[in-house]
């Protein structure tokens, strides 16, 4: 994204939910599904356990929803529940704050599909999908953001602040999954392939200059080795020689 791509009339202005919802658009978002999905484990936890399940371990337990959504909207199943509590020595309750006073657990909440999300969710676990994505980040344990205050901007590490870095780049403590990860179902073949040799011809004009690079051998050298990237417009050509 460079300065003035949105200055005058754009040419996406014109973009409008006709296009956006064309069934190209769709199908470009269900295959982005396809490829990008990253596995990250795949099996079962050696051990897991509902509530329900550890406190029966204990002896005969009348269990009773209560309640069929966060909100509680239906009331049904609450005389239920009352009646079950009469018999029970004990009464455990399992409650939580609905989502209309944690606002914050909005961001994560789907409660309805658009189109393209249902598409891709039948796409990702009924059909015969190899995940082949890797993560564009790094996860961190949970103990980094207390290590990085919201008032440091660095992106490399401080060590007299004790700032640990920021970014896969410059993050060199420990975390959970690495830059890049991916697990899949396939094996995998690796080799080195011959990249196609290409050139840029670039017209430099008077306010852009050229750059020296360090070479480790002496020999032939290019006139002008080199250019920085903001220097060149967007309209530059790449050529196949």
């Amino acid at each position: 994204m460079r300065l003035g791509f949105f200055d005058g009339s754009p040419s996406f202005k014109s973009l409008g939910k006709d296009h956006v919802c064309s069934d190209e658009h769709i199908e470009v978002a269900a295959e982005a599904a396809r490829e990008g999905v990253v596995l990250l484990k795949n099996g079962v936890p050696c051990r897991y356990a509902t509530p329900l399940d550890d406190i029966s371990s204990y002896g005969e337990v009348i269990y009773e929803m209560g309640c069929g959504e966060m909100a509680c909207w239906n009331d049904s199943l609450i005389f239920p529940a009352t009646e079950a509590a009469k018999e029970a020595g004990v009464t455990l309750l399992l409650m939580g704050l609905d989502l209309s006073i944690e606002a914050e657990s909005w961001i994560g909440y789907l409660d309805i599909l658009d189109k393209k999300e249902v598409k891709a969710l039948p796409v990702l676990f009924l059909e015969n999908i190899i995940p082949e994505g890797r993560l564009p980040l790094a996860w961190y344990e949970s103990s980094y953001v207390d290590m990085l205050p919201m008032t440091s901007m660095p992106l490399r590490p401080v060590d007299s602040f004790g700032y640990p870095g920021r970014t896969y780049k410059f993050y060199n403590g420990s975390i959970v999954y690495p830059f890049g990860y991916g697990l899949s179902c396939t094996e995998f073949k690796n080799e080195l392939a011959s990249p196609a040799e290409a050139s840029l011809d670039i017209k430099l004009n008077r306010y852009q200059q050229c750059h020296d690079l360090n070479y480790t051998s002496e020999g032939y050298r290019q006139s002008c080795p080199a250019v920085f990237v903001d220097d060149l417009s967007c309209d530059s050509q790449l050529s196949k020689i």
